[in-house]
């Protein structure tokens, strides 16, 4: 248990520094409010290398891990819903690198069918 505390202690410690870090991204304070204005409100990045893992078969969570830690909150915005019957993917993605086709070795063409395409 006491291990427990030590590294939730060091996780609380990260946040506080990392907060610090981002608010510091402010250029200006408003001298009536004292609240920091025109700092960073939202970044947006990709949650993983190449096309949408099945559950449980993610092998690249680096991308998100930051945002996990940190307890970020996180959105997918759908964008639109395409029927995915027939489809194939270009040659070119299936001879693209190494983490491509190991994400699409994963890709179930047959369990995305009607599913929303989006950003992450």
């Amino acid at each position: 248990m006491q291990e427990l505390w030590y590294w939730l202690e060091e996780r609380e410690a990260y946040r506080k520094e990392y907060t610090k870090v981002w608010n510091d991204t402010a250029t200006s304070v408003n001298s009536e409010t004292g609240i920091a204005e025109d700092m960073v409100n939202v970044i947006l990045s990709p949650a993983g290398p190449g096309v949408a893992p099945a559950h449980n078969t993610a092998k690249y969570w680096g991308y998100t891990s930051q945002w996990n830690l940190l307890d970020y909150p996180a959105l997918v915005f759908p964008m639109i819903q395409r029927r995915l019957q027939g489809f194939q993917f270009h040659s070119s993605l299936l001879a693209g690198d190494l983490k491509m086709r190991r994400s699409l070795r994963y890709w179930n063409i047959k369990q995305m069918i009607d599913l929303p395409f989006g950003i992450v």
